[in-house]
């Protein structure tokens, strides 16, 4: 289950920490453009399939970057292996969305979304394998 992050939808602005991983889609556009219904779209967020955040005001997001452009519209090739590999080793899906679309300097200020999309998956996934296990 997403926890409530304290990120506004409206009416303010979105908190600093958080500028880096937007922009954010709305889950009823999301849903909308996928073709799917809107439980069709949690069931993808809860498998792992696509990664969300709840706001302090119970709307979904769901960062922009995960999404193919253009008219292939869709989930990134190869990001739901990533996200479920994020949450085995205990991550929360906001932990998760966080780590995943921050730009990081050991990847020349790339974020692992950047990553994937450039065809680095198994340098993203490498990382992921050698981060601490939260569950623990």
């Amino acid at each position: 289950m997403l926890s409530r992050m304290a990120i506004p939808t409206s009416g303010e602005e979105i908190d600093p920490l958080w500028e880096p991983v937007g922009p954010w889609h709305d889950a009823g556009a999301v849903s909308e453009r996928l073709g799917v219904t809107d439980d069709e779209l949690a069931q993808l967020i809860a498998r792992g399939a696509a990664w969300a955040i709840v706001t302090s005001d119970g709307h979904v997001l769901l960062p922009a970057r995960q999404f193919t452009t253009g008219t292939k519209w869709g989930l990134l090739p190869g990001a739901t292996g990533v996200m479920r590999a994020t949450t085995a080793r205990g991550m929360t899906s906001e932990e998760a969305v966080y780590w995943l679309l921050w730009p990081r300097a050991e990847w020349s200020g790339r974020s692992a979304v950047e990553m994937i999309g450039a065809g680095e998956l198994d340098a993203v996934l490498a990382e992921i394998s050698v981060l601490p296990d939260l569950r623990r």
